[in-house]
């Protein structure tokens, strides 16, 4: 399995996991007894959370943000080119 890539999009952490990856790690968790709370990072999401800060604290709270990694990092990056 391939390793997960980790990056930041406007200071937020994003899990690059595949789907298999990240069904694996909550498979574990909830074998774990651990409850888990799941968002998708994409820039969207990302930029209107940045404006939100309630919507924020949600996502920073998010045991797994998931994200595709290349793709979502690029985004973000476009993004935050526009936005400086």
């Amino acid at each position: 399995m391939m390793r997960p890539q980790i990056f930041t999009c406007f200071g937020l952490v994003i899990h690059g996991l595949s789907l298999p990856q990240a069904l694996a790690q909550l498979d574990e968790q909830a074998k774990a007894g651990k409850q888990s709370m799941v968002v998708t990072a994409n820039p969207e999401i990302l930029l209107s959370a940045k404006k939100n800060p309630a919507y924020w604290n949600v996502l920073r709270q998010a045991d797994l943000r998931r994200g595709r990694s290349r793709k979502c990092g690029q985004s973000c990056l476009d993004f935050q080119k526009k936005l400086s």
